[in-house]
């Protein structure tokens, strides 16, 4: 999993793919989200190989050795937004490193499914679903306090985001406007400049400020 940069779509990159039981999976465009839980992601990974590296005293080249630890060393824990370790939501118990016993640590993975009590897998991934439902609906609730959209009224100056720049100096906000109507976070806009009206979603538009211009020197005072 990464995001849309051009350093994943190589040459290299693709020819790594053609390997067995590689899948390559790309983040939505244009999603900052997205993005940071895919490089979260490839960070944790990192870091655990690094990990494993430094312990069994490994040269980088041995992935086939230390990738199998670190995977099952990331997939054993309790994840706070699932409420179980990830093994345990694909195999419906937790691994034999977890507290089984001897017995199940010589059990091939269709052994455990085969004596799975029935409806047991389907709770530990209903009870999953609903921990990381709770989780999501609790970090949105916290997202959304500490992001409150501003309301403005008819009549009030804002500014609007520009859609593209030619710089990365240039200002975001190029445009002044004036709100005309408003329907729920939908604004209709007048340019203060063309008297061209627009539409624009509350979020692409701040509260404008006359700004003071300090002329320096001051102008000298003639008594």
């Amino acid at each position: 999993m990464t995001d849309n940069a051009k350093c994943f779509d190589s040459q290299r990159s693709k020819k790594i793919e053609k390997s067995p039981n590689i899948s390559h999976i790309l983040s939505a465009p244009a999603h900052p989200q997205g993005n940071a839980l895919a490089g979260r992601a490839i960070q944790s990974l990192q870091e655990k190989l690094n990990l494993v590296l430094k312990q069994q005293k490994l040269a980088e080249d041995n992935l086939d050795t230390i990738l199998p630890i670190a995977t099952l060393s990331l997939n054993t824990p309790t994840h706070k937004s699932l409420g179980c370790p990830p093994y345990e939501l694909l195999f419906g118990q937790a691994h034999s490193t977890r507290g089984s016993t001897s017995e199940g640590a010589s059990r091939s993975t269709v052994d455990l499914h085969a004596n799975l009590p029935e409806g047991q897998l389907e709770t530990v991934r209903a009870n999953a679903i609903r921990a990381q439902s709770d989780a999501q609906a609790s970090s949105e609730q916290r997202y959304d306090s500490k992001h409150r959209q501003t309301e403005f009224g008819v009549g009030d100056s804002v500014l609007v985001r520009s859609r593209s720049r030619n710089s990365k100096l240039a200002d975001k906000f190029g445009r002044i406007a004036k709100v005309v109507t408003r329907t729920n976070d939908i604004y209709r806009l007048r340019d203060l400049k063309t008297n061209a009206e627009f539409i624009r979603h509350v979020s692409k538009l701040k509260k404008f400020t006359p700004q003071t211009v300090c002329i320096w020197p001051p102008p000298r005072q003639h008594r």
